[in-house]
């Protein structure tokens, strides 16, 4: 079990080249992620999905990508014969987001773009001045405001090491905001207000 955001389901591998041979796999081992409430059939589909790279892997059969023409097949003539849903790529549901309630520190910059929409950044630790120096020079940013919060609701974005906006309405600024501490960050300090 995994509580990465990065994935849903992941198999995971040893894999050596041999000599005049075809490449080895071994060492499977079959990761699911914790980190929300899925539905039991979200989670089959995704042991599904992942079966299928086992299968590939574990018979050398050469496809054109990862989740190539081979692949496709596979997962078509399962959903097909069995009525499931398995897909490439899992699209989280606000309910699903929602079931990650662990509090967690977040640094997070509020930005006011020229065409007045509202972004947040989950900044990485390592990279808050980097992202306030990007921002600051940015001519789609208007206005930025810091915060430090433990809400839940900021799970949902990734810990950015780049300046990524991600937009969100007013309205879930001023509820989610509403128990956070308000930062200063000058570019090369940042500190409670």
């Amino acid at each position: 079990m995994s509580v990465a955001k990065g994935f849903l389901g992941k198999i995971k591998y040893k894999h050596r080249r041999r000599l005049f041979h075809s490449d080895e796999y071994y060492d499977f081992s079959l990761h699911i992620n914790s980190r929300y409430d899925y539905q039991p059939d979200i989670i089959d589909d995704t042991i599904i999905h992942e079966m299928i790279h086992l299968y590939i892997l574990y018979n050398g059969i050469k496809d054109n990508a990862p989740h190539g023409v081979v692949f496709k097949q596979i997962m078509n003539t399962i959903n097909n014969t069995h009525n499931r849903h398995v897909s490439v790529s899992h699209k989280h549901t606000g309910t699903e987001l929602d079931s990650d309630t662990r509090r967690k520190s977040h640094i997070l910059c509020l930005s006011l773009t020229t065409d007045n929409r509202w972004c947040v950044t989950v900044c990485a630790q390592t990279r808050i001045f980097e992202i306030y120096r990007v921002l600051n020079e940015s001519p789609i940013v208007k206005q930025m405001e810091w915060y430090y919060s433990t809400d839940p609701f900021f799970n949902r974005f990734p810990e950015s090491r780049i300046a990524k906006l991600y937009k969100i309405t007013k309205e879930e600024i001023d509820k989610y905001i509403e128990n956070a501490r308000r930062l200063e960050c000058d570019g090369h300090k940042i500190y409670m207000r």
